[in-house]
């Protein structure tokens, strides 16, 4: 399976660890995994899954806007937010 991993564009100096773990789960499964930071409309794999992770609650926006684009962009993915901000808020999601 195509698995696209986002992770939003906002500031930080950190890696993103949750975005590698997953990774590294998705590999041991098997699927074929592609990467982008932000917005990203270059990419011409058909995607069945996406998952975006954020590492900071107040870069909700980010987050939403990475969210609607990628949802447009591949409507039959099912897609994860996989975020603090998600989990503390999942009806603005």
């Amino acid at each position: 399976m195509n698995t696209l991993l986002v992770e939003p564009d906002y500031y930080t100096k950190y890696p993103p660890l949750g975005l590698l773990k997953l990774a590294s789960f998705h590999r041991s499964q098997g699927d074929q995994i592609f990467y982008v930071r932000g917005i990203n409309n270059e990419i011409d794999k058909k995607i069945r899954k996406i998952e975006i992770t954020s590492l900071f609650t107040f870069a909700w926006k980010p987050v939403h806007e990475a969210i609607d684009f990628y949802h447009r962009m591949f409507s039959e993915a099912d897609i994860t937010a996989a975020c603090i901000s998600a989990s503390l808020m999942p009806d603005h999601i």
